[in-house]
C-alpha cells in the first residue's frame, strides 16, 4: 500500500485510518490500532514540516550548515508558521516545489513494515538531535523522566519520536525496530511491528535507516 501526499487534509486522515484498521483486523492485531495510528501521525506531521522548513530557510539562503545561522532561521520559521496566510502560501509552494511525502506498509501475516518518506535528506543538525533524543528514550522510564535528564527545546524535533517509543515500550514492542534515517537523499522513518516469530526485519540490512 503506497500514499503521497504534500500537505495534511482530511482525506488523508480518513484513509490512513480507514487502512490501518482494516490490515489490524486482517491479522487479528486491533489492540495496536492506537499506537501504530500515533506513530504514524507523529512521522508524516514531521516529515511535512521538514520539508516546510527546508524551503522556508533555503528560500532566505540560509546556510544549514552553520548553525548559528541555522537556529535563527528556525526561530523566525517557528513565528511564521503560526500564521494562516503563511501556512496558506506555503502549502502552495510546497506543491511547486514537488515537495512530498510518501507512506508505503507492506504487510504479511508475519507482521507489518510502515514506512514514512519525504524526499529531502535529513539534515545533520536535526538527525544529530533526533538520535539523541532516540537514545535517551531508551534509558528512562518516563516522559517526566526524559524531561528531567534531557533539556533542548530546539522546534521539538524528535520529540514525538520519543513519545511514540515510549507508547511502543508500553505495548511490550521492540523500539529499536523504529529507525529514521537517509536513503538515496530521502529521510526514512521505518516502524516494523512483528506479528509472530518469523517476521524478518530490515534493521540488519545494509540499510542505513
Amino acid at each position: 500500500m503506497r500514499l503521497r501526499a504534500y500537505t495534511y487534509s482530511q482525506r488523508l486522515t480518513e484513509r490512513l485510518e480507514f487502512i490501518l484498521t482494516q490490515l489490524l483486523h486482517q491479522y487479528s492485531q486491533p489492540h495496536l490500532y492506537d499506537c501504530l495510528h500515533s506513530c504514524m501521525v507523529e512521522t508524516i506531521t514531521n516529515a511535512m514540516r521538514a520539508n516546510l522548513k527546508f524551503l522556508y530557510l533555503n528560500e532566505r539562503r540560509i546556510n544549514l550548515q552553520d548553525e548559528d545561522a541555522y537556529l535563527r532561521g528556525l526561530s523566525d520559521f517557528k513565528q511564521e508558521k503560526r500564521i494562516k496566510e503563511w501556512q496558506d502560501i506555503y502549502k502552495q509552494k510546497i506543491r511547486e516545489n514537488r515537495l512530498y511525502v510518501e507512506v508505503n506498509i507492506d504487510h504479511s501475516i508475519d507482521g507489518m513494515r510502515i514506512e514514512t518518506i519525504n524526499n529531502l535528506p535529513l539534515l545533520p543538525i536535526d538527525e544529530k538531535r533526533i538520535r539523541s533524543k532516540f537514545a535517551h528514550a531508551m534509558q528512562v522510564d518516563s516522559l517526566a523522566d526524559f524531561y528531567e535528564t534531557h533539556q533542548d527545546d530546539t522546534e521539538g524535533e524528535g520529540l514525538g519520536f520519543v513519545l511514540s517509543v515510549m507508547y511502543l515500550r508500553s505495548l511490550q514492542l521492540d523500539p529499536a525496530l523504529f529507525r529514521i534515517g537517509v536513503i538515496q537523499e530521502k529521510t526514512v522513518a521505518r516502524l516494523e511491528i512483528p506479528f509472530t516469530a518469523h517476521f524478518r526485519s530490515v534493521r540488519n540490512s545494509n540499510t542505513p535507516a
